[in-house]
């Protein structure tokens, strides 16, 4: 578009002042002869004639555009000037547009400022510490001569957004990126991944393995899985060993399936979470097919809390490297919690193992008074101690110590503090090998309550037991209790014991049982094995409303050695204290003395023999 010549309409004048009235304005090419045209209007419509002649008060209309030669004349062509190279606004504007356009001439674009690339970035200028936060190029020491040296990039890279790798929308599947971000781990070791509340991760990866080297801080974000895994004994994602995370959150999607899905190899971590929209039966025929797995790989497992929801084998910690090979030693949880399940914990081939807290409730639909289907079962721990904890609608037995497999740790110095079950399938706790031939050492419970137990739904038979302590050599059982709620009575026999080596019972309470509050037995359950029991100490016991005798000693086949039930008070049922095999069975002095009332047989029934004596407290009347 053309531009109007400064002042509106341009006037002209002689060199006395007067308006040079009919002069003539020749205009041209700059530095050529050749006419150029001007315009009457500013649309460049309506050209001028050439010359321009200028009216009765020496002035003309004219719009240009471009660079003239201009030549002025008086009315009888008698030159008045010539200027050359006149250009107009509107190219000039142009002209500095299309300048600092120009990124390609450094006279041009930046260059028309002062400014180029060789001196804005040049070393110890602003520019140039930009650049070197920007391109890594330059290390420095943060903190002294004996800190790493290290880029910018380096230091700010520490930390990654997992938004820049995974989408937490919940629907974009990432399996794909999940893959890209383990390469970049396994590349780029001891960086810290960074993710937050409310992220959702899609996903149906399996077999994948976040390297030791990680640090997880995923603050609240989950992966939910829909992966099938049934078929197979493949973890879904397994934690190498030194790995470090603060939550590690998992939802199952319903209709997916696993045996085993999250794995640990020696990890320190705040809680693992493995929750499933609907039951998962991850049963595939192996006592190591569970939803948490706790290796050991040559370090220790510290985690804060395990949680699972709707998981039938919900959690296993067990050996180094996941072998019979060498024990894990010096794992630590800090609380269990899980809710509908068939085996809530099994801890196996542990040493110097502490759970610190626990609650177990739910039963699945999938649960029996089957062996394994247990709130908590052991194997092979040495030096292992359970903090108070519940356990709540176990399919067999809600805290089940067991004996060793094979090569792995033999079972000794298990302690387990103020446990209570309620309404388990079998009994309540339950301590025994699997074998006569394998005794349990030093197992020590302490303020135990188990309530409710034989809660299956069948008549009550063996191994309906508030306690069955079993072959175990070196036993503390001190201020337990096996109590009735919710049902008739609170189990069969309130406590079996059998092959027994030095057990002591101070402080037992039992009410409500079917059959005996107490019952030592020669037999561990087949009822054709009978075992001698050495050294067993009952004192300060309270056993009431039991149907049968109080204590019954079933000793027929085998002998018993210093048995002792000391200050007993023993409230109903038939006889108190009932031996029932002959005197010679006594192969070394026993001792029973009792405050018996309410039965309806003997206070004591016992053949006369030189190795057993009774004291009725009542009557004072001594045997």
């Amino acid at each position: 578009m053309a531009t109007l010549m400064p002042n509106g309409k341009q006037a002209f004048t002689r060199s006395d002042g007067t308006p040079l009235v009919g002069g003539k304005l020749f205009t041209y090419d700059a530095g050529t002869s050749t006419p150029r045209p001007t315009y009457a209007d500013a649309d460049a419509l309506f050209p001028n004639t050439n010359p321009v002649i200028l009216d009765a008060r020496g002035e003309a209309t004219v719009f240009w555009s471009g660079a003239y030669k201009v030549v002025l004349k008086d009315a009888s062509d008698a030159t008045i000037w010539t200027v050359d190279d006149i250009v107009s606004t509107d190219s000039v504007v142009g002209d500095i547009y299309s300048d600092f356009a120009n990124a390609a001439s450094p006279t041009k674009g930046a260059g028309l400022v002062g400014y180029s690339d060789a001196q804005a970035y040049a070393a110890a200028t602003v520019g140039g510490r930009l650049n070197d936060l920007s391109t890594g190029s330059v290390t420095q020491k943060l903190y002294g001569v004996s800190s790493i040296s290290r880029t910018p990039t380096q230091r700010f890279g520490d930390v990654v957004d997992l938004d820049d790798w995974l989408n937490g929308d919940g629907v974009t599947n990432n399996d794909t990126a999940f893959d890209a971000l383990l390469t970049y781990m396994n590349a780029n070791p001891g960086k810290t991944y960074r993710s937050r509340n409310g992220r959702v991760y899609a996903c149906t990866f399996n077999s994948k393995t976040v390297p030791g080297t990680a640090r997880l801080r995923l603050e609240g974000a989950k992966f939910l899985w829909s992966g099938a895994l049934g078929a197979s004994a493949a973890v879904a994602i397994d934690l190498a060993a030194g790995c470090d995370f603060d939550a590690l959150r998992f939802e199952v999607v319903s209709g997916a399936s696993f045996r085993r899905l999250i794995q640990t190899e020696g990890c320190r971590g705040d809680l693992i979470e493995l929750v499933c929209q609907a039951q998962v039966n991850n049963n595939g025929g192996s006592n190591l097919d569970f939803g948490v797995r706790l290796m050991g790989q040559g370090f220790a497992n510290k985690i804060g809390e395990i949680r699972t929801r709707k998981v039938d084998r919900a959690i296993t910690c067990y050996g180094d490297s996941g072998t019979a090979a060498t024990a894990q030693t010096g794992s630590r949880i800090e609380f269990i919690d899980v809710q509908d399940y068939v085996a809530g914990f099994y801890p196996r081939n542990l040493k110097d193992f502490q759970l610190a807290g626990y609650l177990f409730r739910g039963r699945s639909p999938n649960a029996l008074p089957d062996p394994g289907h247990n709130g908590i079962v052991t194997a092979g721990l040495q030096d292992a101690q359970f903090g108070p904890g519940t356990v709540k609608d176990s399919g067999e037995h809600g805290i089940r110590i067991g004996g060793t497999n094979g090569t792995e740790t033999l079972t000794s110095r298990v302690t387990f503090t103020s446990p209570t079950t309620f309404g388990s399938g079998q009994c309540g706790f339950k301590a025994w090998s699997g074998s006569s031939a394998q005794l349990l050492k030093n197992i020590t419970v302490t303020g135990g309550q188990f309530i409710d137990s034989g809660d299956d739904g069948d008549p009550l038979g063996f191994n309906d037991f508030g306690m069955m302590i079993q072959a175990v050599s070196e036993g503390m059982f001190e201020g337990c209790q096996v109590l009735k709620e919710d049902l008739t009575y609170c189990a069969l026999d309130g406590v079996y014991v059998s092959q027994a080596d030095r057990v002591h019972l101070p402080g037992l309470v039992v009410n409500g049982a079917q059959r005996n509050s107490l019952r030592i037995s020669e037999f561990n359950g087949n009822g054709t094995d009978p075992n001698a029991s050495n050294t067993v100490n009952v004192w300060g016991a309270h056993l009431s409303n039991h149907l049968a005798e109080g204590v019954y000693l079933d000793n027929v086949g085998a002998d018993f050695r210093d048995v002792m039930v000391d200050r007993a008070h023993i409230i109903g049922g038939t006889d108190g204290i009932k031996w029932a095999g002959a005197a010679a069975r006594a192969a070394q002095p026993c001792f029973f003395s009792a405050f018996v009332r309410g039965q309806s047989g003997a206070a004591f029934s016992f053949p006369v023999g030189a190795n057993l004596h009774t004291l009725n407290i009542f009557t004072n009347a001594y045997v």
